[in-house]
């Protein structure tokens, strides 16, 4: 039986409050930062402190490393982006909110209407950058306190990294850094793509003004991995490595991924209206749709669908056959969005599957209990291989741990759990040796952060 190695009250909510959404920083912090809902409008908490009112709040930011909070507010269509209790000015629109990985600073594009033009500026802590049509693509430096942006003016997108604009494209996508600092993205001239750095760029593909570029991986000794099409011909690049082209791919789907020792590219390939998994230049079997495969310990796993049943593939062999687990996706989607996980020795694989009425998790073939939602993506803790995840049936709440249940609460959230847009999912926490489980939960309005050895 799991045993509580904490279990605290560290805040509770007010009397008023008519609905709230919690989130936390770090699995070891005091503050909780609580968005609550009043008849007069919206407010945030951050440890038991309001701040201002407003009519809507849209996003919520908090610091992975210290106790950093940033969120976007509108009063009187006015929009306002308030880091750590401090609002901004007032802007006539505010788009998504950067905040750095040391969670200390914050990026986003607003727009001001001057003399009945709408224009678009990238804030970084407070200071303007150029002036634009539109403002695309945004990330922060790995480890710099540098961002770099595309801004849209006429029929033209160029890069700004930090004070500096990168030369001109009719389009510009895939915007992202290397590990070590390089930028990369993609650039399209004359109906050619090119893929780009601060430094320069050379011509991959044709593409008839169409995005066919790839999303770019970055693996072991620097390999640069990517797909392109050229003459409607399909490639896959990894390193010195080009696989393809294969005849009858009519698209790659997705982005690539790597497997866990990065010495192999996996991609989901379209053909003649159906799919199939590739690895390197190894062709799987073909069905209506797949889930995005995950490579570890020397398994290649992945979802898959025919008809209205779906499968576990594991090196190209089936499991039992489930009911399509999201029906109403069921008779067009091309590519599953839940994921197996594998456990780190890579003798445990657990997926999500239809179950009566509801959803279950399965475990080697065993199916876990069933429950009316599985809360977010299960997660095995990589020192003592017991799966976690999180359940609800009707407005209880639960958290699983292997077979045994914690639970019900009004609501789980984890340090983990995902900012930004406020959309509940619970994403399980593990201590740094991976031997405890670290969650939030409310109880009758009462907040309380727990630990569970495991």
């Amino acid at each position: 039986m799991n045993q509580y190695l904490e279990r605290s009250v560290i805040w509770t909510m007010p009397e008023g409050i008519l609905g709230y959404r919690v989130f936390a920083g770090r699995a070891d912090a005091t503050q909780v930062v609580v968005l609550a809902a009043y008849s007069q409008g919206r407010v945030v908490f951050i440890s038991g402190e309001p701040g201002p009112t407003f009519d809507v709040v849209t996003e919520v930011h908090l610091g992975k490393y210290d106790n950093s909070v940033v969120y976007t507010g509108i009063k009187d269509e006015k929009h306002f982006v308030v880091l750590n209790g401090n609002a901004s000015a007032a802007y006539d629109w505010v788009g998504k909110l950067h905040l750095s990985r040391d969670g200390k600073s914050v990026a986003y594009p607003a727009m001001r209407e001057i003399r009945d033009k709408q224009e678009y500026r990238m804030v970084v802590n407070g200071n303007f950058g150029p002036a634009f049509d539109l403002i695309g693509e945004t990330v922060w430096h790995p480890f710099e306190l540098l961002v770099a942006y595309v801004g849209g003016s006429g029929r033209s997108e160029q890069v700004v990294l930090g004070d500096r604009l990168l030369p001109k494209y009719e389009r510009v996508l895939g915007l992202q850094f290397s590990p070590d600092g390089r930028l990369f993205y993609w650039g399209l001239k004359d109906g050619n793509w090119w893929l780009c750095t601060e430094n320069g760029s050379f011509e991959v593909s044709e593409g008839d003004n169409l995005p066919t570029c790839g999303a770019l991986l970055f693996g072991a000794d620097d390999k640069l991995g990517f797909w392109r099409c050229k003459q409607k011909k399909w490639f896959v690049h990894y390193g010195n490595q080009i696989f393809g082209p294969w005849p009858g791919v009519q698209e790659i789907i997705g982005s690539p991924v790597l497997s866990d020792d990065l010495q192999n590219v996996i991609y989901v390939a379209e053909e003649n209206d159906r799919v199939r998994v590739i690895k390197n230049d190894q062709r799987g079997p073909e069905f209506d749709a797949v889930g995005r495969p995950v490579m570890q310990s020397n398994l290649l796993v992945y979802k898959a669908r025919v008809g209205k049943e779906e499968f576990l593939i594991v090196n190209e062999s089936r499991s039992k056959a489930y009911l399509v687990l999201w029906p109403e996706e069921g008779e067009y989607a091309t590519y599953l969005e839940d994921l197996p996980v594998i456990s780190s020795k890579g003798d445990k694989i657990a997926f999500l599957a239809a179950s009566g009425t509801g959803k279950t998790v399965v475990v080697n073939g065993i199916e876990h209990p069933s429950y009316k939602r599985i809360n977010g993506q299960p997660r095995f803790s990589r020192m003592t291989d017991k799966l976690v995840y999180g359940a609800q049936n009707g407005g209880q709440q639960f958290v699983l741990i292997d077979s045994e249940t914690l639970g019900p609460f009004d609501e789980v959230f984890s340090a983990q759990r995902p900012s930004g847009l406020i959309v509940w999912q619970w994403c399980p926490d593990f201590s740094e040796d991976g031997k405890q489980l670290r969650f939030f939960c409310v109880e009758s309005r009462s907040i309380f952060r727990c630990a569970v050895s495991l």
